[in-house]
């Protein structure tokens, strides 16, 4: 049965070659990643029954409990780039060792856990809240991170992370307007016009940071963009091939930097190597197969289904929390077409505590962003 799978043939054809008889063997070429990738789903799992106990507001309350983590990892990618490459603040023996990457190994998944942190924020600076002093903290204190993560993207020299990034300010604009409209109509004329030349001066600052860091690697990578020449786009049509091969039962989780070995060109062999596709979305197909393909298609509806329903509903704790895990879910998609973020534990969680944000909407809930907007005069 197993040699009349797809993709199987040229490892039956191995050991008949070689005179050994062909065992009894799981669906997953190799059995000992397939343990691995089933061992991943252990993190999911603990975040699940850890938000089971809490109540939809604490789960909304995590919107700034991950947004302080991403600012620690921005702190300790400071850290790092500071102290240069041999720093023992790099955690991984191989890691982007020019880059900021903070918690991690690669400068993509520290861009995307700055970037997802845009739109919690904003969700966490207009969430309903009765004193105004609160209020005001909570913007002013959202304002400043964001504008630090902003500053922070371009060193981690990620070209994906400020593409993400800009989804993610679209996201927080889209999620905080609401809340900034209603707070413009009750300002006076005068402060209103004070509040608007603050903003002229913080996008002219912000440009000419933007200037200044056109030096930057990220941009130089970005603008010195060469398709033919990056690995993942010449590795594209193999991969392909890969998942053609082995299509519909797939080559089994986590088989794929072993069985790329078999399938990779001649003219791309180098002292690196390619250990994940790089598009996690077609890694999926890879390895899980066509059912892999139908439950991705599955979650993308789903999120289609849940983020309709998150932006439909009145301002609360709830759906605002709905609306960042909407925004954040689409960014680690988008990530995903270049890069594999949730096979990270920490986005892996991430990712997980977005779709539960998601899952909290009470439809027909009824909550003004800002209590009473008119007390709130200073």
């Amino acid at each position: 049965i197993w040699t009349a799978l797809p993709g199987r043939d040229f490892y039956a054809a191995s050991s008949t070659a070689i005179g050994q008889p062909l065992p009894w063997r799981p669906i997953a070429l190799v059995p000992s990643r397939g343990a691995s990738a089933l061992f991943a789903l252990l993190v999911p799992l603990a975040v699940l029954v850890g938000l089971a106990r809490c109540t939809s507001r604490e789960r909304a309350g995590l919107l700034i409990v991950l947004a302080a983590l991403s600012l620690v990892s921005a702190v300790l990618g400071l850290a790092q780039l500071s102290l240069g490459s041999e720093s023992g603040l790099r955690w991984y023996e191989y890691s982007s060792n020019s880059s900021a990457v903070g918690f991690f190994a690669n400068r993509n998944h520290q861009a995307l856990l700055l970037a997802v942190a845009l739109p919690m924020l904003a969700a966490w600076a207009v969430t309903p809240e009765r004193r105004p002093d609160r209020r005001r903290l909570r913007r002013y204190t959202a304002i400043g991170l964001g504008a630090f993560f902003i500053l922070m993207l371009p060193t981690t020299g990620s070209r994906s992370g400020l593409a993400v990034a800009a989804i993610g300010l679209v996201a927080a604009a889209a999620i905080a307007a609401p809340a900034v409209r209603q707070a413009l109509q009750n300002m006076r004329g005068a402060r209103r016009r004070r509040l608007y030349a603050i903003a002229a001066g913080a996008l002219v600052a912000f440009v000419a940071v933007l200037v200044f860091f056109g030096r930057n690697e990220a941009f130089v990578r970005l603008r010195d963009l060469d398709a033919t020449g990056d690995l993942r786009a010449r590795a594209l049509p193999v991969v392909l091939q890969m998942a053609r091969d082995a299509f519909p039962v797939g080559i089994g989780l986590g088989s794929f930097e072993t069985v790329y070995r078999r399938f990779e060109p001649f003219d791309q062999l180098s002292y690196t190597y390619l250990n994940q596709a790089h598009n996690d979305l077609l890694q999926v197909v890879v390895e899980a197969g066509m059912l892999g393909g139908l439950l991705l298609v599955a979650f993308i509806g789903w999120w289609g289904w849940a983020s309709w329903r998150a932006w439909r509903e009145a301002p609360t704790a709830q759906s605002l929390a709905a609306r960042a895990g909407s925004a954040v879910v689409l960014m680690i998609l988008a990530a995903s077409v270049t890069d594999y973020p949730v096979r990270t534990p920490l986005m892996l969680a991430v990712l997980t505590i977005a779709c539960a944000w998601m899952l909290t909407v009470r439809p027909g809930a009824r909550e003004a962003v800002l209590e009473d907007p008119a007390r709130d005069r200073s």
